[in-house]
Parts: structure tokens; C-alpha cells; sequence
């Protein structure tokens, strides 16, 4: 129970709590390891290349734990804005005290050449939970959509 109440201490100081109303006023910016990702990984050709909303991946696109920065999140770190459309199961790790955005590049050298980065991204607007939930939804059988999904609070 403790670790419970750290836990959101933490989110309540990263101001990563969620609200249902809209504009919802947090932090607005927070520290994050940044990795990178291409449709060509043998994780992710299953997808083709789609993310989690259906569209088409592009330039300007993140995937991260949709419990925390929920679908269609606007983001800027490195001088650039980011929607957030996508997801992944190492992204819902608790192995790091910080989101995990993961930014797609078009190819393995790009992916490579990014790296993993840690600075802060700034939330430009917040995404819609409900409709992160309603996505997550049809998906339950994985256990990092059923992670995101519980972890969400309307």
C-alpha cells in the first residue's frame, strides 16, 4: 500500500493524473525517455504499416502508454510537435519513473541513429481517455492494452 501511494505521489508531482473534464489543467511539461521505432520491425510487421487508431504511421507520430498520454496527446520535445497515435507493451513498463514516448522514423538507420534520449516533452493538448479506452476496448486479450485500460480512470 505504500508503494501505491508513492507511486501517485509521484504522478500527482509529474502531473500525470487524469480528469474527465475538459481543458484539464496539469503540468504541462515532464521528463521522458524518448526511443524510436519503424513499421519494419519484427514486432511491429504484423501491423504493417498502421498504429493503434487505424491510420497510416507518419513522421509526427509517438506511440507511448496510452494510461498516461492518452490517444491524440499533442507533444513537442527536440524542437518538433508530436500527436500521440500508437502504443506498445514495452512502453507500459514500470522499469523506468518516467513515460516512455517512442517517436517513429521512417527506417532502421533513423531508429538507430536516435538512439535513446531523456528530456522533457512539453504537452501542447491533452487527448481524449474515453477514446483511448474505446480503442483499448476490442483488445483486452493483450496484457498491455489491459494494463492501459484499467489504468485509465473516467
Amino acid at each position: 500500500m505504500k508503494i501505491i501511494k508513492i507511486l501517485f505521489s509521484s504522478l500527482v508531482v509529474l502531473g500525470l493524473t487524469q480528469c474527465s473534464s475538459v481543458p484539464c489543467v496539469k503540468k504541462k511539461t515532464i521528463p521522458a525517455r524518448i526511443t524510436a521505432y519503424h513499421a519494419k520491425e519484427s514486432d511491429h510487421l504484423k501491423y504493417e504499416n498502421k498504429n493503434a487508431v487505424g491510420s497510416i504511421l507518419r513522421k509526427g507520430q509517438v506511440a507511448t502508454d496510452w494510461s498516461i498520454l492518452p490517444v491524440n496527446t499533442r507533444i513537442k520535445f527536440d524542437g518538433n510537435e508530436y500527436i500521440v497515435t500508437d502504443y506498445g507493451s514495452a512502453l507500459c513498463s514500470k522499469k523506468y519513473a518516467m513515460p516512455i514516448v517512442d517517436l517513429f522514423v521512417d527506417n532502421k538507420r533513423e531508429m538507430k541513429q536516435w538512439g535513446v534520449k531523456y528530456m522533457d516533452i512539453e504537452i501542447l493538448e491533452w487527448g481524449d481517455w474515453q477514446k483511448s479506452k474505446q480503442i483499448l476496448a476490442p483488445r483486452l486479450k493483450y496484457k498491455h492494452c489491459r494494463y492501459m485500460y484499467d489504468n485509465i480512470k473516467l
